[in-house]
């Protein structure tokens, strides 16, 4: 196809930080943890959660809790959301786009003698035996030689009709999909969108409410929310004042 840029770039980043996004969704759904261990505490009795403790929280055992391996792995995740966040806001989408008449100064649609004279003249100006510049030899060879065979050899037109090139099919980077995950035609579409949607927020979901189902019955030092309800049901008359 006519047009078509010298690096076909299907390479998507922003797919790359939706699934390493998604991940880090799930901690936050353990808000509401002080919550549910006061709600065991008044399955106990009456009193509130600061009665059963009179000494002050250690502020060494509070700095103990947060600078945990856990909290370190998810900032450190975080900054690396941020930063793809932040690439994929401000890296460069222009693509370079091999326009052969543009390099010889023309018209779309210029005849052959007007490709031919418009050659001679750049040769005139960038040709190694006139110009011993390295950068106008560079220039010469790699964009007004290929510009022009592209307009007038036939094998090099053809190539340039079907690749954008007059050397034919270039540097093309991409993702691999597997093919149950795309349309029976080869297209991505709405089944690839729909295994986004079931991999990067379906599933966390899933995964996390799982989680919370099972750490609900536990407190935050491992012991079932039963046995320290009956623990202080048991403790009761002996936190009654004298």
């Amino acid at each position: 196809m006519k047009g078509l840029g010298i690096f076909s770039f299907t390479f998507d980043w922003s797919i790359v930080a939706s699934f390493l996004q998604s991940p880090l969704v799930s901690p936050f759904f353990a808000i509401g943890a002080k919550e549910r261990i006061q709600q065991v505490v008044n399955r106990a009795g009456d009193k509130d959660i600061s009665d059963l403790c009179t000494d002050p929280p250690d502020i060494d055992s509070l700095i103990a809790n947060v600078t945990t391996c856990g909290n370190f792995s998810l900032v450190l995740l975080w900054v690396i959301v941020g930063f793809l966040v932040y690439y994929i806001k401000n890296m460069s989408r222009e693509i370079q786009v091999f326009e052969p008449f543009s390099i010889l100064g023309l018209e779309s649609g210029a005849t052959d003698h007007e490709i031919k004279k418009a050659y001679r003249r750049l040769s005139i100006q960038y040709h190694p035996d006139k110009n011993p510049d390295p950068a106008a030899h560079q220039y010469f060879v790699e964009s007004i030689s290929k510009a022009y065979q592209a307009l007038t050899d036939p094998i090099s037109h053809e190539n340039f009709e079907k690749y954008g090139h007059p050397d034919g099919r270039q540097v093309q980077m991409g993702i691999a999909l597997p093919q149950f995950i795309l349309n029976i035609d080869g297209s991505s579409g709405g089944i690839l969108l729909l295994w986004i949607v079931v991999i990067c927020i379906l599933l966390p979901l899933v995964l996390a409410a799982v989680y919370l189902s099972r750490s609900a019955k536990y407190t935050g030092n491992y012991v079932k929310n039963d046995t320290l309800g009956a623990y202080f049901h048991m403790m009761k008359p002996s936190l009654a004042p004298m």
